[in-house]
C-alpha cells in the first residue's frame, strides 16, 4: 500500500513545532550513534552539505554565503547542522526496516489535517 501524498499548508505553529521535531530528531539520532559507537565524519558532512547545496541551487561558494547571510546563519552553524543531518542519515540506515514498517500508517495519520476540511464541507 503506497501512502497518497498531497502538498499541504501548515500554519506557522506547525511550522515551529516541526521544526521542534527535526530538533529533537538530530539530538537522538547523534545520541543513538554514540551510544553504539559510531562516528560522523566531516567528509560524511560534507557530502551531505554538497548534496543540499546542488539541490538548492547553491552551486556556489558566493551564492551559499549570501543565502546563510539572508537567513542569519553562520557558516560554523550551517557545517554543525550538516554534521547532525549526517548523524540522522546514518541512524535512519541503522533504523531502515523499522522505519518503513512505520511509515504508512505515519503519513495516513498526516491526513487528517484533511478531514477538517471535509467536516466543515460536510
Amino acid at each position: 500500500m503506497k501512502p497518497h501524498l498531497k502538498p499541504m499548508m501548515v500554519s506557522p505553529a506547525e511550522l515551529v513545532s516541526l521544526a521542534k521535531k527535526k530538533v529533537l530528531l538530530r539530538l537522538l539520532a547523534k545520541r543513538e550513534l554514540d551510544r553504539r559507537g559510531i562516528s560522523v565524519s566531516v567528509a560524511d558532512a560534507q557530502r551531505l552539505a554538497d548534496s543540499v547545496r546542488r539541490h538548492f541551487g547553491l552551486h556556489t561558494g558566493a551564492q551559499l554565503r549570501a543565502w546563510l547571510a539572508r537567513v542569519g546563519l553562520t557558516e560554523k552553524t550551517f557545517s554543525g547542522l550538516m554534521l547532525s543531518w549526517a548523524a540522522v542519515s546514518k541512524a535512519e540506515a541503522i533504523f531502515a526496516r523499522q522505519i518503513d514498517l512505520q511509515l504508512a500508517p505515519q503519513v495516513a495519520l498526516g491526513t487528517i489535517r484533511d478531514q477538517k476540511g471535509e467536516a466543515t464541507a460536510a
